[in-house]
């Protein structure tokens, strides 16, 4: 395991090229909030995007996963940004996370998409009997696969909004990263797209969840965050998990 503190683009400058099954990462696009690279404009972070998926192209094995969540707005900036560096498109993820305030002037926003491409034309692991769900028709029809139905593309999640067990607090007691994503929408691409041992990259790290479901589940990872207070949360995070699961 790996967990750097620095600016990404720097610091991926040291993983060897074509040494990375996934890259599974939720990078700054512009909501508002205060972090690194978060007010910059759509056709700013349209060229901080071209930058950072060029690299991930070069670390990602042949036939490894590039898995990004984005805001609906720069989906089809990514989506060609990713084709010009070499990426073949594989699925958009539906995120129905549902919760927080909704507007009173246009219909609620409770989706994220969450783009999957492959370096090549497909993956080299899609572990499709671990992730499979029960169909509805499963008691009636015995002809279905009796592991279940490919869970499809639109996942039902809830976010982290309110006071979620799972969110992680600052010593105010507030939620210490706005957009902190739960365990349950990270954890299927990694048991999905991967093999234990296999290496996994978040370049833009937050809270650690992407380091703490990787090592939870005997993966190598490399974690890169910018932001001092983020990287020793996740730091803290990820390290507590190994010195309680080897006790």
């Amino acid at each position: 395991m790996q967990l750097i503190h620095g600016d990404c683009l720097e610091k991926m400058k040291n993983i060897p090229d074509n040494s990375i099954d996934l890259v599974l990462t939720d990078p700054p696009y512009s909501l508002g909030y205060d972090f690194e690279n978060d007010d910059l404009t759509d056709s700013e972070q349209a060229s901080f995007m071209e930058k950072y998926v060029s690299v991930f192209y070069e670390k990602l094995k042949h036939g490894g996963v590039l898995a990004i969540f984005m805001k609906q707005e720069l989906s089809h900036h990514l989506y060609f940004i990713a084709k010009n560096a070499g990426f073949t498109w594989q699925n958009s993820i539906i995120w129905n996370r549902d919760g927080g305030q909704m507007p009173i002037t246009k219909f609620g926003i409770c989706h994220e998409p969450i783009t999957v491409f492959t370096k090549g034309e497909f993956p080299n692991t899609f572990n499709l009997d671990l992730l499979r769900v029960k169909s509805k028709y499963a008691d009636s029809d015995k002809r279905l696969n009796p592991l279940g139905k490919n869970p499809g593309d639109v996942w039902y999640v809830p976010a982290l909004f309110g006071k979620k067990a799972e969110r992680i607090k600052g010593i105010d007691g507030k939620a210490a990263h706005p957009t902190q994503k739960p365990i349950g929408i990270v954890y299927p691409f990694i048991e999905a797209y991967t093999k234990e041992r296999d290496t996994v990259l978040d370049a833009f790290m937050g809270t650690g969840t992407t380091g703490f479901c990787s090592v939870a589940m005997n993966r190598n990872f490399i974690g890169i965050e910018k932001d001092d207070k983020y990287f020793e949360i996740a730091e803290k995070r990820i390290e507590e998990h190994l010195t309680t699961a080897s006790t």
